[in-house]
């Protein structure tokens, strides 16, 4: 084993590939979410859930940083997110959720 060449804090870009890794905590404290800006697709992992029965997953982080999660979601552009567990779910998906909380 050896330790990563390559961290970062909030976010890194690969400007040659259009790729962007964004820490977004929410169900890990250490998540990240993974956005393809030349497809228009964000992969948000576990910070989602697979069905609209269960779209907040178990959450590792105050509520809060997990609302802050979503809203940094919402100023991105894409159009669609995949979960972990690669459900495809449209944009509108955040305003959902955030709607749970109120």
């Amino acid at each position: 084993m050896v330790l990563p060449n390559v961290t970062f804090d909030q976010k890194l870009y690969f400007p040659e590939d259009k790729i962007r890794l964004i820490y977004t905590p929410g169900h890990t404290i250490d998540s990240i979410s993974v956005l393809d800006e030349e497809e228009g697709v964000l992969n948000v992992a576990d910070n989602i859930g697979d069905s609209l029965e269960e779209l907040i997953p178990s959450l590792a982080v105050v509520k809060t940083e997990y609302i802050q999660t979503l809203l940094k979601y919402k100023e991105l552009d894409f159009d669609v997110c995949v979960s972990g567990h690669n459900v495809v779910l449209d944009k509108s998906v955040m305003d959902q959720i955030l709607n749970l909380f109120h």
